[in-house]
C-alpha cells in the first residue's frame, strides 16, 4: 500500500515538474528532487499555500493540479491506507484476545484440577 502511495506521488512529482519547471520564480518545482519532495510535504497538507501560490500565480489551471492530488493521494491513498492499518490492528488484536481467552480458559481448568484433587 505504501509502495502504492509513493508511485502516486512520484507521477505527481514529475508531471508537476514538467509543468511548473519553466517558471523560474517556483522554488518548489525546480528539479525532480524539489517536487517530490514539496508534493511529499503537501501530503502532510502543510504549507499548502506555499507550495502552490507560485504556480497559481504562472498559470491558473494550477489549482486543477493541486486539487487532483490531493483528492487522489490525500483523501483516497491516505484513507485506503489507514483502513488497512486499521483493518490489521483489529484482527491482530482479536486474535489476541482470543488467546487470552483460551489461556485463562486453560488455566480455570488446571486450577479446577488441583482443588479437586486429593493432593
Amino acid at each position: 500500500m505504501l509502495a502504492l502511495l509513493m508511485f502516486f506521488v512520484l507521477l505527481f512529482a514529475v508531471v508537476g515538474f514538467y509543468l511548473f519547471s519553466p517558471n523560474k520564480e517556483d522554488p518548489y518545482f525546480r528539479t525532480l528532487q524539489s517536487s517530490f519532495i514539496s508534493l511529499f510535504v503537501l501530503l502532510t497538507t502543510a504549507n499548502f499555500p506555499d507550495v502552490m501560490m507560485p504556480a497559481y500565480a504562472h498559470s491558473r489551471l494550477a489549482a486543477a493540479f493541486f486539487i487532483l492530488y490531493l483528492s487522489v493521494v490525500l483523501y483516497f491513498l491516505m484513507n485506503l491506507m489507514l483502513a488497512v492499518v486499521y483493518e490489521t490492528f483489529t484482527v491482530i488484536e482479536k486474535e489476541k484476545f482470543r488467546k487470552l481467552l483460551l489461556h485463562k480458559r486453560k488455566a480455570c481448568q488446571h486450577a479446577f484440577k488441583l482443588l479437586v484433587s486429593k493432593q
